[in-house]
């Protein structure tokens, strides 16, 4: 399992009710600062420059195990006070402020969230290394990889800059410092030395050389037949995103689960779309949602539908999935949602806001034809309205800008 992934379980819907109710605020306020203190904490982690902080916190809490009790735990540990300290430092000051203003909570309900954020980070942190033979290194470096996942897990209304992170995705610049080497003087006899050896170089090159010319010349003709092929099967899929063979459903049992509601039955993955949105329905969080403002700010996203590159209506994946949550709403007739699609910072925005209107239509689409038009509030293409990296990102890196997500609506 990813690091992300062992973090999120712990901050569930049990968690959220039991803090709720200990800190005096609603449930959708304590979800909304969670879903923001979670990625800011492991933004900070990711993004730290002094590498051995993190190590150390890693250390202090070795002998600490969140894995129950997570936030009577978290609120009263003092190593996690500490390490909240060492590792954001003034920055938390600025994440709580964002936060409790976002989340319309107390900060001082924000600052035990924050530290029930942190101890759940650092456990899964913990669990990753664990689970993967990491050593120091090998955990700073999942860490980095993470940070371009982060911007994908803020709630709605809530961005990097808000909460200290803007710059989360530069990469690393390192400065090479030149240094004076003392200078030295020479006896005869090493210059001397010094002159056979560089004459005995310059001999070795007049013969390799030449070698190294005919090296050069023959990979450039393999390199030239070469990219012909590629082009070949370059223009036979231009337009096509490849996506990885699904992986064989029984090796998929430990990262599934089996999931009952009002006498149906899904073999769901574990905190996917289908998990999150029954677990929501069967603590009756919908029916207790006031109006649709306590309900905007959680998105569920299609963790399984894939569109062909360019495309709106060839799916390469996820009918599935799209099967699975006809049967859901089907159970909950009451339930009504709204679909949104995005795309990333590539292309035109006139195009971008084109194909992701046509992807949420699509999926619209596949639910009417359902029967399920009257539980669908609306289908709205956002281009890059929301997108978090720039077009000059890498393609995998931009892929966490490209979904299709929906939120319960009133």
């Amino acid at each position: 399992m990813s690091l992300i992934d062992l973090i999120k379980p712990q901050l569930n819907q049990e968690l959220i009710s039991e803090a709720a109710i200990q800190l005096g605020e609603s449930e959708s306020n304590v979800s909304k600062a969670l879903g923001s203190l979670f990625p800011a904490v492991l933004g900070v982690f990711a993004q730290h420059s002094k590498q051995d902080d993190v190590i150390n916190a890693l250390l202090e809490a070795s002998s600490l195990d969140f894995s129950e009790n997570l936030l009577e735990k978290a609120g009263n540990s003092p190593e996690i006070e500490n390490i909240i300290s060492k590792i954001l430092g003034e920055k938390s000051e600025h994440i709580l402020s964002h936060v409790s203003e976002y989340a319309n909570i107390n900060k001082s309900s924000a600052e035990n969230l924050l530290k029930v954020a942190t101890a759940a980070t650092l456990q899964g942190i913990k669990k990753c290394a664990h689970e993967n033979g990491l050593d120091d290194q090998g955990i700073l470096s999942k860490l980095a990889e993470n940070r371009y996942l982060i911007p994908a897990l803020l709630p709605a209304g809530m961005s990097l800059e808000q909460l200290g992170l803007e710059n989360l995705l530069e990469k690393n610049t390192e400065t090479l410092v030149e240094t004076s080497a003392p200078i030295t003087h020479k006896t005869k006899e090493e210059v001397k030395i010094l002159h056979q050896e560089n004459s005995e170089k310059s001999s070795f090159w007049r013969w390799l050389l030449p070698l190294l010319v005919l090296g050069i010349v023959a990979w450039f003709l393999w390199n030239q037949l070469a990219q012909k092929e590629v082009l070949k099967t370059k223009t036979a899929t231009e337009n096509v995103t490849i996506i990885p063979e699904p992986i064989p459903a029984d090796s998929l049992s430990d990262a599934q689960k089996k999931i009952d509601f009002k006498g149906n039955s899904l073999q769901v993955v574990s905190d996917g779309l289908e998990d999150r949105m029954i677990t929501f329905l069967k603590a009756e969080n919908y029916k207790n949602a006031k109006d649709d403002d306590a309900l905007k700010s959680t998105w569920y996203e299609f963790d399984q539908v894939n569109f062909a590159s360019g495309k709106s209506d060839q799916l390469t994946s996820g009918k599935e999935q799209i099967a699975n949550l006809i049967k859901i709403l089907k159970a909950y007739p009451e339930v009504k949602i709204k679909i949104g699609a995005y795309t990333d910072k590539s292309g035109t925005e006139t195009e971008n806001l084109a194909l992701s209107q046509a992807r949420a239509d699509f999926i619209k689409n596949e639910l009417t034809k359902a029967g399920l038009e009257k539980q669908i509030v609306n289908a709205e293409g956002y281009g890059s309205k929301f997108a978090t990296l720039p077009a000059t990102a890498t393609d995998e890196e931009r892929g966490i800008d490209r979904k299709i997500a929906l939120r319960f609506a009133k």
